[in-house]
């Protein structure tokens, strides 16, 4: 395989995959954070317009106990699905890709030297092993939480 195969098709392909799932887990972050602060805003708010409002004095335990409820449900998926984690992981594994290659494009020590492709190639594929023992390990930690 030749260095501008290589760099094509492993590290702009796994770069462009990083970017992705980094900006889709951060982004899904943002939204379930952004919505337990809208509900947990208003619970407060509806508890203390409570005897303003005839429609509020006859649902009020409805509403704020329906929104406790999105509060405590959105709270869970955030735990369980760790986007803000995976979010901060899948950036700084695309920022490394992004790093080594611009080093080697560039002659950048350490790529300065006889024997720069294979050592792009060993220094990525750890990158990449180091991301996916991660991965591993994060997916056996939720599975020996929920036994």
């Amino acid at each position: 395989m030749s260095e501008q195969e290589y760099i094509t098709t492993r590290i702009d392909d796994q770069l462009k995959w990083f970017r992705k799932k980094s900006a889709a887990n951060k982004n899904y972050n943002y939204r379930i954070k952004g919505f337990i602060i809208i509900c947990s805003m208003l619970i407060p708010l509806i508890a203390g317009l409570e005897n303003m409002s005839v429609f509020l004095v006859s649902y009020n335990r409805i509403i704020l106990g329906c929104l406790g409820a999105i509060v405590a449900i959105l709270a869970g998926i955030a735990s369980l699905m760790r986007f803000h984690e995976k979010w901060l992981n899948y950036r700084n594994t695309a920022e490394k890709l992004k790093r080594e290659k611009f080093f080697f494009e560039t002659s950048t020590e350490p790529y300065n030297k006889p024997g720069a492709f294979n050592l792009l190639v060993k220094r990525v594929e750890d990158i990449l092993n180091t991301e996916n023992t991660d991965w591993n390990n994060l997916v056996k930690e939720d599975i020996f939480k929920a036994e």
